[in-house]
């Protein structure tokens, strides 16, 4: 199994004269986080938890996944984009693909940054953005609270890295924080 990151290389290796077997793996990739966490918002140090319960906030979070970029910039184009545990490839009798819908995965700050303001939240982009109305922000947020919290993720991965780097800086345009560390894959899980 050739890391993604050799990808580009394949084409040499090609020219002289190995031959490269590319075999699909009918699976997902996913990233854990603790939605239940205790950790502090900061501003506010009220549970991050109270932020991950709002609907709108995970669905804000998700948009700004940038699946066809990341499939692009980092993984060399060696993945296609998924919308949930279904994987799209290699296709299949057992899947009718023209029936699942990209909407809620699709890549948007925009839509991201909508979501948060009509549910209460002043976006300061590259600032804090914090609850102004707590009535719409969702049970447990305070005015002021702000939305900050950790993602742990694999080590050792470059793509994986680069795609948690890119997660943190596309929130910072909302005013979001997250501060990412690693572990084993072991640890992580």
């Amino acid at each position: 199994n050739v890391p993604s990151q050799y990808a580009p290389q394949l084409t040499a290796l090609t020219a002289e004269g190995y031959n490269v077997n590319k075999a699909s793996s009918y699976s997902f990739n996913y990233f854990p986080l603790n939605l239940n966490s205790n950790a502090p918002t900061s501003p506010g140090n009220q549970p991050i938890r109270y932020v991950f319960r709002q609907t709108y906030f995970r669905d804000a979070l998700q948009h700004l996944v940038d699946q066809n970029g990341w499939i692009h910039a980092f993984l060399f184009n060696t993945a296609v984009p998924t919308c949930g545990p279904i994987p799209l490839a290699p296709p299949s009798s057992l899947v009718n693909t023209s029936s699942i819908s990209f909407s809620p995965c699709a890549f948007s700050s925009s839509t991201a940054s909508q979501l948060l303001s009509s549910h209460g939240w002043k976006v300061v982009p590259g600032g804090t953005t914090t609850c102004q109305t707590p009535s719409l922000c969702g049970t447990g947020i305070s005015k002021g609270e702000g939305i900050s919290f950790n993602v742990d993720y694999q080590s050792a991965v470059v793509a994986v890295q680069d795609e948690m780097n890119d997660l943190a800086s596309q929130a910072k345009k909302l005013g979001i924080t997250i501060n990412l560390t690693t572990h084993p894959f072991s640890t992580v899980i």
